[in-house]
């Protein structure tokens, strides 16, 4: 039996399936639905309501494990060429099987995603994350207080819950839908570090006038320290970069210097797009856009050098170019409102996922 779609049509569907793995920080994905495993793969069986997983890594490896009969079918409908079998009998834990191929994979201690079926368009996704931090202090009289006291290694755990609602009708180039996004994470007590509950909504609007783009972006961020004491700064968040354009990654909000960011327990910002089409060609087109962002980050227990928490603004213009590669943009943004010891940034190009 021949594939459904074309061996190309695959490849782009797995290009965008893996950047969002990236983007997730996960390391690998294990797939239960049939659906997935058919608009992924090509893979299409009648044996779906028997136990089978197709596990996918950002290295594209390609793992199905499913039962015998539907060897053949995996075979002819599907681009998969590593098909593992779990044998259908009495006592028989196809798990087992499962958790044999993600150590082989080396996926112990990993982020893992689960997709199961939930409703259309939501998708929820738990990860669990060990990190090991070592700081250390080249110069005592530049680095922040909650740095300085965490000098050494500090074990982290960091325990994500994510639920995303996406109508967007496109992944790489959305002209009309929404998507909002909560992201919680909650690092315990038991740190070496101090603890903290970390809360971010995202949400994106896209409207199709005619032929012209308009977007509407904001994010609000609020982390809290489970021990009422100081959040470390790589913790905190911070402004600048994608989502405020004009300024450099963590360029503005509060610092003790120019080489010392110290961020804020509480964001706001917010960008909003204007795009029409300059070449319309449907495999690579080309987007002008026209934006102004705004947005301001503050908040902290202990109150750094320059902690002026007043509305960040810019505007600019930019080019979105959908290579065969991949996504490509150009931007170039102008301050409106800044402070004296923020960073600019004019320039700005951008791979992946430009939204």
């Amino acid at each position: 039996m021949a594939l459904h779609f074309s061996k190309k049509e695959f490849q782009d569907r797995e290009k965008l399936v893996i950047h969002s793995l990236k983007e997730k920080n996960l390391d690998a994905l294990l797939i239960f639905r049939q659906e997935s495993m058919y608009w992924l793969t090509g893979y299409d069986t009648f044996g779906y309501v028997f136990f089978q997983c197709l596990v996918l890594t950002p290295k594209g490896e390609k793992i199905l494990l499913t039962r015998t009969p539907d060897l053949r079918q995996a075979q002819n409908t599907s681009i998969i060429k590593d098909i593992r079998i779990w044998v259908d009998k009495d006592g028989t834990n196809p798990t087992n099987e499962l958790k044999k191929i993600l150590y082989e994979l080396n996926l112990s201690k990993k982020n893992i995603g689960v997709e199961y079926e939930f409703i259309d368009n939501l998708l929820h996704n738990i990860s669990l994350a060990y990190e090991l931090d070592d700081y250390e202090i080249t110069d005592s009289s530049t680095v922040s207080s909650s740095i300085l006291s965490s000098e050494g290694a500090n074990s982290v755990i960091k325990i994500s819950n994510l639920l995303q609602y996406n109508k967007l009708n496109s992944f790489l180039r959305p002209t009309d839908g929404y998507l909002i996004r909560l992201n919680s994470i909650l690092s315990p007590i038991t740190n070496s570090s101090d603890g903290y509950i970390k809360n971010i909504i995202t949400g994106k609007k896209y409207i199709k006038l005619n032929k012209n783009i308009v977007s509407i972006q904001s994010r609000l961020g609020n982390i809290t320290s489970l021990q009422n004491d100081t959040v470390v700064e790589n913790n905190k968040f911070s402004l600048g970069g994608r989502w405020l354009r004009g300024f450099d990654n963590y360029g503005a909000g509060p610092r003790n210097s120019r080489t010392s960011y110290v961020g804020g327990n509480n964001l706001f910002v917010s960008k909003i797009d204007f795009s029409r089409p300059l070449y319309s060609n449907t495999d690579n087109p080309i987007d002008v856009y026209f934006f102004t962002d705004f947005g301001t980050v503050y908040g902290n227990k202990n109150k750094p050098t320059f902690s002026d928490s007043a509305v960040r603004s810019s505007y600019g213009y930019g080019i979105k170019f959908y290579s065969p590669i991949g996504p490509i943009g150009f931007s170039w943004a102008f301050p409106i409102s800044e402070e004296t010891y923020d960073i600019k940034r004019m320039f700005l190009f951008s791979v992946g996922n430009l939204n």
